[in-house]
């Protein structure tokens, strides 16, 4: 199923770039060294979303120059836990067994090794750079979410349903929900992103075929139906798509887990399919499904 959505950003999309000299001069005392210009990337987007939090960004700032061990030049803390942790999500390891390796690596490694030995801590870390979700209740017949005004209910005002199942123990529905302003904030941080963000104004060309979604009758539709929104060239145009899974490779199972895919169509149509760019906004998990 696929949704063709406008979302209204706004004229403040946060592309201002701001400098961090204590940090940035720390990554680039060791310039030559690949691992740590990667980690110097990734600082740059994030570290203006972490302004405003003090801790955050000091644990942030702290991981990012504390060597994996001593005498060690080419992996810090951060960088060493964001490579295992990709690993991890890419090769699609149990937490179970994403401690085992945690722990054997950290044995392998000198004593004074200052990676973390247990998938939790790894975690914590992640959630520190905003990797972070937010687990919603819902009716298990789709009718609310048990937040906001209905976050005290027991029962669904509209069905009658429960939120917990017969032993009241847990929820019958839940919906993990990724925020998703807080990526496209860093995306319009980016100075690449930013561009391609306004590729399909500034860089498609308009030879009459079909070769990208902004050339369809659709798109055309939305800008005449929203035309305070067509008018600024950096909102976005974005695509829902989503699919039930069983993960737990049960045909019989009765769980069901819908993951909620998100793509952005301002992007150039070699860039909009790519995994990079495609965000994983919800995952809806119950019996039935959604």
């Amino acid at each position: 199923m696929e949704l063709m959505k406008v979302v209204h950003v706004g004229q403040m999309h946060g592309e201002e770039e701001t400098e961090s000299a204590d940090l940035r001069s720390n990554v680039r005392d060791t310039s030559n060294d690949y691992e740590f210009h990667q980690v110097e990337e990734f600082v740059n987007v994030i570290e203006q979303d972490l302004c405003d939090c003090a801790e955050m960004f000091e644990r942030l700032v702290s991981d990012s120059k504390i060597p994996l061990y001593d005498g060690c030049v080419k992996f810090t803390r951060l960088s060493t836990v964001l490579k295992l942790y990709n690993l991890k999500a890419r090769n699609g390891w149990s937490d179970k067994s994403f401690t085992y390796l945690l722990t054997l690596l950290k044995d392998m490694l000198p004593e004074n090794n200052v990676l973390s030995s247990r998938t939790y801590e790894a975690k914590q870390m992640s959630r520190s750079i905003g990797m972070s979700y937010e687990k919603i209740h819902c009716c298990p017949k789709d009718c609310i979410l048990f937040r906001n005004e209905y976050a005290s209910l027991d029962m669904c005002p509209n069905c009658g349903a429960s939120q917990y199942n017969k032993k009241e123990t847990a929820p019958t529905k839940v919906l993990w929900y990724f925020p998703i302003i807080p990526r496209f904030t860093r995306m319009y941080r980016n100075a690449e992103d930013a561009k391609h963000l306004t590729w399909h104004e500034y860089g498609r060309v308009a030879d009459g075929m079909l070769q990208h979604p902004a050339d369809s009758p659709q798109w055309e539709q939305i800008d005449h139906d929203y035309q305070y929104f067509e008018k600024e060239k950096r909102n976005l145009h974005l695509a829902l798509s989503t699919d039930g899974i069983n993960p737990h490779d049960i045909q019989s199972s009765k769980h069901t887990t819908w993951p909620v895919i998100m793509m952005i169509y301002n992007l150039p149509s070699w860039l909009y399919t790519k995994r990079k760019y495609m965000m994983l906004t919800m995952l809806i998990s119950g019996l039935y499904q959604p």
